[in-house]
C-alpha cells in the first residue's frame, strides 16, 4: 500500500497524495473531537439501521470499497444494481453521521485514515471500525459486520472493566 502525504488545506479541501503521486481531494468537515469507541458503536448502529442489517455493500469481495458512493466517472461504468453506487461503505456512512467529511475521497484502510487524520478517531474506535470494514469487504451483510465489531468492542471493554 502506498504511503500517504498530506498537504496544506486550501479553500476547504485537504490534498492527500500517495507516493505514486495520485492526488485526491477530501472535504474538510471534521468531528469536534475524536470519535470514541462508545460513539463509534452508536454511529455504526445508526448506519446499519439506515440500510438494514441484511444490506450487502460489496457483492464481489474482489471489488474495492469506498467511503462514499462510487461514481460512473471513476471507472467509465457501474454494474447494474451495484450497491456501492448508492452509498459509501459502512464506516464511511458512520463517519458521515458524525459530521465528518475528510474521509470521503480517502482511499485506504480505517487505520490509514486514522494515521492521516489523527484527530478523527481514538485507537479503540479504529480497531472496532476496522473489524466492521473487514467483514463488509468480505461480502458480509452490514448486520454481520456490526456483530463482528461488537465482539471486538467486548474484548476492548473487558480489560478496562477487569482492571
Amino acid at each position: 500500500m502506498p504511503l500517504l502525504k498530506m498537504a496544506a488545506t486550501t479553500h476547504g479541501v485537504m490534498r492527500v497524495t500517495t507516493t505514486t503521486e495520485q492526488t485526491v481531494t477530501a472535504p474538510t468537515g471534521r468531528v469536534a473531537k475524536p470519535v470514541t469507541l462508545e460513539r463509534a458503536r452508536e454511529l455504526l448502529k445508526q448506519a446499519v439501521e439506515a440500510r438494514g442489517e441484511g444490506f450487502v455493500y460489496n457483492l464481489n469481495p474482489l471489488d474495492m470499497c469506498y467511503y462514499e458512493p462510487i461514481d460512473q466517472s471513476w471507472f467509465g461504468f457501474i454494474r447494474a444494481n451495484d450497491p456501492r453506487a448508492e452509498t459509501g461503505c459502512v464506516v464511511g456512512e458512520a463517519l458521515a453521521l458524525a459530521g465528518e467529511g475528510r474521509h470521503r475521497k480517502f482511499r485506504g484502510s480505517v487505520s490509514s485514515l486514522a494515521e492521516v487524520y489523527g484527530d478523527m478517531l481514538e485507537r479503540d474506535a479504529v480497531t472496532y471500525l476496522q473489524r466492521a470494514q473487514r467483514e463488509q469487504d468480505k461480502g458480509k451483510t452490514w448486520g454481520e459486520a456490526r456483530e463482528a465489531a461488537e465482539l471486538v468492542a467486548e474484548e476492548l471493554i473487558r480489560p478496562a472493566v477487569e482492571g
